[in-house]
C-alpha cells in the first residue's frame, strides 16, 4: 500500500474523461494506492472561473473510486462549447452550479444541479423565464460507454433523456417531454417532443422555430427531430382556439 500527502500551489490538472482543464489549482490531496485519490480546500479555475471543490476516495484494492464535489459558475455558450453542442439555443447567461463527479470505471458519471439564477431563457410561456427568476434543474451524464446517456429535469416543466455516441450527438436518440410526465429512451435516431400542457398558443412557438432555424443552415435540428406529439387542453392557432386538441 501507498500514500502519499502533497499540496499543490498553482498548478494544473488535465482530465481526459470528461475532457476538463483545471488551471490555477491549489489544495492539500492525499493519493493511497488502496482507495483513490482525496483533497481539501480546493481552489482552481475551470471553464475560465473560479470553483472551491473537494475530493473523496472511497474505492478499495483493484477498484480505485474518487468523488469530486465543486462549486462555481460556467456562462452558457462556455458550457455548450464544452459539450460539443453546435445547436444554437434559446438560453443565455452565468449558471450557478454544484458538480458531483464521481470516477468509478464503466460507472462514471457527471451530475451538475442548479437553480439558474442568472440564466435567461427565450422559450414561450410557462418554458421561458427571465435571469432574474431560477428555476431548480438537473443535468446528468455517463462518461464512458459506447453510448453517453443524458439527462435533464426543468424544473416541474419538462424533462428529457438522451443516448448518442461520443462526439457524435446528431447520430443520437432521445425524448423530450414537456409537461408533467416522464421522458423515455426510444430505441430509433431521432429526437422525440411529446407532453402533455394545459394550453399552447402556436404563435410564440413558430416565431421561435423560425429564429433559431435562421441560425442552423445545416439544418441539423430539424434532422435530428423525428415526431412530435402532445395533448393539451386548448391550443391558440391562426387566430381560432380549440379545446382537447
Amino acid at each position: 500500500k501507498i500514500v502519499v500527502d502533497f499540496k499543490t500551489d498553482k498548478s494544473r490538472l488535465q482530465l481526459a474523461e470528461p475532457t476538463l482543464d483545471l488551471t490555477q489549482l491549489k489544495g492539500d490531496f492525499r493519493f493511497d494506492s488502496a482507495k483513490g485519490l482525496s483533497g481539501q480546500n480546493i481552489t482552481a479555475q475551470a471553464f475560465d472561473r473560479p470553483i472551491t471543490a473537494q475530493i473523496a476516495a472511497d474505492g478499495k484494492p483493484g477498484k480505485l473510486r474518487t468523488r469530486v464535489t465543486a462549486k462555481g459558475q460556467v456562462t452558457v455558450k462556455r458550457l455548450t462549447d464544452w459539450l460539443k453542442v453546435t445547436q444554437p439555443l434559446p438560453v443565455s447567461g452565468d449558471i450557478p452550479y454544484q458538480l458531483q463527479l464521481s470516477l468509478d470505471g464503466a460507472d462514471s458519471q457527471l451530475m451538475v444541479s442548479s437553480n439558474l439564477k442568472g440564466v435567461a431563457v427565450d422559450l414561450p410561456a410557462p418554458f421561458g423565464m427571465p435571469a432574474s427568476q431560477g428555476r431548480d434543474s438537473v443535468f446528468r451524464m455517463t462518461l464512458q460507454g459506447a453510448e453517453r446517456r443524458y439527462w435533464f429535469d426543468y424544473g416541474e416543466l419538462a424533462n428529457f433523456t438522451f443516448a448518442a455516441p461520443p462526439d457524435k450527438f446528431n447520430d443520437g436518440r432521445g425524448e423530450l417531454f414537456l409537461g408533467a410526465g416522464e421522458a423515455v429512451l426510444p430505441g430509433a435516431k431521432g429526437l422525440r417532443i411529446r407532453g402533455v400542457l394545459s394550453e399552447l398558443d402556436v404563435a410564440p412557438w413558430q416565431d421561435l422555430a423560425n429564429k433559431y432555424a435562421g441560425q442552423d443552415p445545416g439544418g441539423s435540428a430539424k434532422q435530428l427531430l423525428s415526431s412530435v406529439d402532445f395533448k393539451v387542453g386548448k391550443l391558440t392557432a391562426f387566430g381560432t382556439t380549440l379545446d382537447q386538441a
